[in-house]
């Protein structure tokens, strides 16, 4: 399993006219793309499953694919899965007493007759 990349977990450039063969990988938690190609020709793409990636802003997509050419995307580019890609998790959530910031109530005291308001 590749966990926890910054940037793409998997990432191929150049590959115009190489015969490329990515199958079988767990990718978890890539910062950008899980994985990212550009210029395969001859690509297979099977049964790689990449989660909980490509949530840094801004997002990007499980799988990538730049430039590919003469691919046939119903046998050799299948099988994948990308669940949970491509969002940013939503913000912890807030417990307790909410309170406005001292640069809001810098200069001046809060009137106690109005509450504060």
């Amino acid at each position: 399993m590749l966990k926890g990349s910054v940037n793409e977990a998997i990432k191929g450039t150049g590959l115009a006219g190489q015969t490329v063969d990515i199958e079988n990988n767990t990718v978890g938690h890539a910062g950008a793309a899980g994985i990212q190609l550009a210029g395969a020709d001859h690509l297979t793409l099977t049964s790689n499953d990449i989660s909980d990636s490509g949530t840094r802003s801004p997002s990007n997509p499980a799988i990538y694919l730049n430039g590919v050419s003469g691919a046939n995307t119903t046998t050799p580019i299948s099988d994948n899965t990308a669940p949970r890609n491509g969002t940013a998790p939503p913000p912890p959530l807030q417990r307790g007493v909410v309170r406005p910031s001292p640069s809001r109530t810098r200069g001046h005291e809060p009137d106690p007759r109005t509450g504060g308001r």
